[in-house]
């Protein structure tokens, strides 16, 4: 009879083991799982856009070189280029919806200045127009490619904010679960420890009564 008990109460004690076990392997995988998503919001939140903030800020400082120079009626090919790397450069950030439509206006805009800049400098005469003549045209494009990067430096900012917040909130997730595994590894502990004590007593009650 002790010796049908004994094997019951193993049986018991190895199916608790077994969910503890079981539990164990879970949690973790919920653990990884809210890791991996901290991870990759740090890192999107750098690559994508830490450093399109900066790529923004160097943009706005090449405009505002070029309005310098285009109140002088010049032109600079070295400044043009810096541009063109740097929107280069951004465009291989993971652009939002919303980005895409601010940096396909910026990159318009800069195209439509330029088209018009070079119209109004083929000629000597023109550049001496350039040069005592405030173009309304050329000052337009600039406003709108200030705006274009406003908008841009404003996505930053909205979308590290709502990747703070899921990550926050994957962290709280994690927080609750770890909590909760807490408790469950307790109850199945004095689950044991009773299924264990009450096995042994009940065994050996049986004993003392053979």
């Amino acid at each position: 009879m002790a010796k049908k008990i004994t094997v019951a109460n193993r049986v018991n004690i190895g199916l608790v083991l077994l969910a503890v076990i079981l539990l164990i392997l879970w949690t973790n995988r919920v653990d990884q799982n809210h890791f991996d998503t901290a991870q990759e919001a740090m890192t999107s939140v750098y690559n994508d856009r830490v450093v399109s903030q900066n790529y923004i800020y160097k943009i706005n400082n090449l405009i505002h070189e070029k309005e310098c120079l285009n109140a002088e009626g010049a032109e600079s090919d070295e400044i043009n280029e810096k541009i063109d790397d740097l929107i280069t450069d951004f465009s291989k950030t993971k652009l939002t919806q919303r980005e895409t439509v601010y940096f396909n206006s910026l990159i318009s805009n800069i195209e439509k200045y330029r088209k018009s800049k070079a119209g109004l400098i083929q000629n000597v005469n023109q550049i001496a127009k350039v040069n005592t003549q405030n173009n309304e045209d050329l000052n337009t494009y600039f406003i709108e490619i200030r705006k274009n990067l406003d908008d841009l430096a404003a996505v930053q900012l909205s979308v590290s904010r709502n990747i703070k917040g899921r990550v926050q909130k994957s962290f709280d997730i994690n927080k609750t679960m770890a909590d909760f595994e807490t408790g469950v590894l307790l109850v199945l502990g004095v689950i044991i420890l009773i299924v264990t004590f009450y096995r042994l007593e009940k065994s050996k009650a049986f004993q003392e009564e053979d």
